[in-house]
């Protein structure tokens, strides 16, 4: 109904401009960026959800205190990838950059956050879209 198209154009938007605002160095954090309309019929109305289950995109939207060091095993990837580092130097370098994040932690680079409120327009829009569409279902 009017209400499952709103919700599904709205979380499509937000998912849409959350893929172009994410940084992006493989482009993993970008294509894990997905819409979930959860299960229809276990809960009464319509909702859905719009994120990515990797481990590192909340640091990665909200930044990383200073205190505990990530994986040293996390790092080597980005390491090899971003620092062009190879052979048995990529374990060293990638604990020293781990260690360097548990000393001083990340910045954030908010990509969800902005995708939300870049959406005001299109979510305004689609109310009335929505209203009308209400309006015209009680005038029959």
């Amino acid at each position: 109904g009017p209400a499952t198209r709103f919700v599904r154009s709205v979380a499509f938007e937000i998912q849409g401009l959350a893929q172009r605002n994410a940084p992006s160095n493989t482009g993993r954090l970008r294509n894990s960026i997905t819409v979930d309309m959860g299960t229809p019929g276990i809960i009464a109305g319509v909702r859905a959800s719009v994120g990515s289950n990797l481990v590192y995109a909340k640091p990665v939207e909200f930044g990383r205190r200073p205190g505990k060091m990530p994986p040293v095993s996390a790092m080597e990837f980005w390491v090899r990838r971003r620092l062009g580092v190879r052979g048995p130097a990529v374990r060293r370098v990638a604990f020293l950059v781990a260690r360097a994040i548990g000393r001083r932690g990340t910045r954030a680079h908010p990509y969800m956050a902005p995708a939300v409120r870049q959406a005001r327009g299109f979510v305004e829009q689609a109310l009335r879209t929505l209203g009308e569409e209400i309006e015209r279902g009680w005038r029959r």
